[in-house]
């Protein structure tokens, strides 16, 4: 039923974001504020009737901020990649194969150290991480070059487990020894070694990071909209 409930509050938190594009629509219009090119077009879909044309003005302009912050969004992510054409889903790629120690070397080659620390502590679009990875994969020669490169053992994926949880998940003794000669140990676990998933748990981290980012898309919005031109009605 977990699942079910997760739905449900995304689907209330998509509205509850739809709503605020809708007020900051309202607002404009009451500052004076409105988009020409948007203006015409709701004018042509209206058939030159003013009061549709007001109403259809409204859709295709909410539709245009969830435009706006899609583009934006795209931005942030995008710049938040590691430059040199090295990118975190490349990386990922890498570590899955289980490259030779001069490959991962190679992948690396011109980028600082501090560069390389910051893009094998990055997650994937899964939120997943290269240390992840390398221990659910059993890779261990992997993990120690990630762990020696600066890895944080610490970090969490999408479902709230450290790389020494998994570890413990699989029974993987050279694994965890491993990370805990690199300082993971008991404060790096949250002593749940259930052999199976706490669906709740998942339910309710998918739920925060959903919030997360509607609450981001409204302040991006928000943002977008002062950086706008006024034009009087």
């Amino acid at each position: 039923m977990a699942i079910f409930e997760y739905i449900r509050k995304m689907n209330i938190v998509h509205r509850k974001t739809e709503e605020r594009l809708y007020f900051i629509v309202s607002q404009e219009m009451e500052n004076g504020i409105r988009n020409n090119g948007l203006w015409i077009k709701a004018l042509e879909r209206a058939k030159g009737n003013k009061e549709v044309q007001v109403a259809e003005y409204i859709k295709l302009r909410v539709q245009s901020l969830k435009d706006d912050v899609s583009i934006l969004s795209d931005v942030i992510e995008t710049g938040s990649r590691i430059s040199l054409n090295r990118d975190i889903e490349d990386l990922i790629v890498l570590v899955r194969e289980n490259p030779a120690k001069n490959e991962i070397e190679e992948f690396f080659s011109g980028m600082s150290p501090q560069a390389t620390k910051a893009l094998i502590n990055q997650p994937d679009a899964n939120e997943d991480y290269p240390i992840h990875v390398a221990i659910k994969k059993g890779h261990m020669n992997i993990a120690r070059w990630l762990l020696t490169a600066g890895a944080n053992p610490s970090q969490k994926n999408y479902w709230g487990k450290t790389a020494l949880e998994i570890a413990e998940k699989n029974g993987d003794h050279v694994a965890i020894a491993l990370l805990r000669e690199f300082g993971c140990g008991s404060p790096c676990s949250n002593t749940k070694t259930s052999d199976s998933y706490d669906y709740n748990d998942q339910a309710a981290e998918a739920l925060r990071r959903i919030e997360n980012m509607a609450s981001d898309a409204k302040k991006d919005v928000a943002n977008h909209i002062k950086k706008q031109s006024a034009r009087k009605w």
